[in-house]
């Protein structure tokens, strides 16, 4: 049997054409098909072939996501964003490392910081950055808290991503 191939590319996409041409013989065995006529689809094939493209199609594809595993994406680009897994485990550590000088004053203020969240919800070390902070201190003890921080990671399409954080804490003195 003769296989003909032949793959079309059009600017909308791509069609396979698939025929098979018979080469007749007088023996046939059980576990020989032979085509009646030729020119005629062969299904099994159709499908080979067209598992076949798609894997020679889908390799660039694979590549390509595979080289964006490095890319940090913004909030608004995922389907998910990253979530703090405990607010209660958070909320501890803020208040911990609130400067104790600062909280005898009773000055308060707000810190804001950035960071990368991997994949695995954890915070990237050395990516943490103060954004603003009304107080030095405090955006000292913010940063502290961040590196300490766990999520459950942001989400693309449902795959995890590493996602660029920002985050308001709010120290308030009592």
């Amino acid at each position: 049997m003769q296989i003909d191939v032949r793959i079309n590319a059009w600017a909308a996409g791509a069609t396979l054409h698939l025929r098979a041409k018979s080469i007749m013989s007088n023996q046939t065995r059980s576990n020989t098909a032979v085509l009646a006529k030729p020119h005629t689809t062969v299904r099994f094939a159709v499908v080979a072939a067209i598992l076949t493209a798609l894997a020679f199609i889908s390799g660039p594809l694979v590549q390509q996501a595979q080289a964006q595993d490095d890319k940090v994406y913004a909030v608004s680009e995922l389907s998910t964003p990253p979530k703090i897994a405990s607010t209660a485990v958070a909320t501890r550590l803020i208040l911990e490392s609130y400067p104790e000088d600062l909280r005898r004053k009773g000055v308060g203020g707000m810190v804001e910081i950035s960071f990368v969240v991997n994949e695995q919800g954890k915070v990237v070390s050395g990516s943490v950055e103060i954004v603003d902070a009304t107080q030095t201190a405090l955006g000292e003890a913010a940063k502290k808290v961040a590196a300490l921080l766990s999520f459950d990671p942001g989400k693309l399409n449902g795959n995890k991503v590493k996602t660029k954080v920002t985050l308001p804490i709010v120290y308030k003195a009592n």
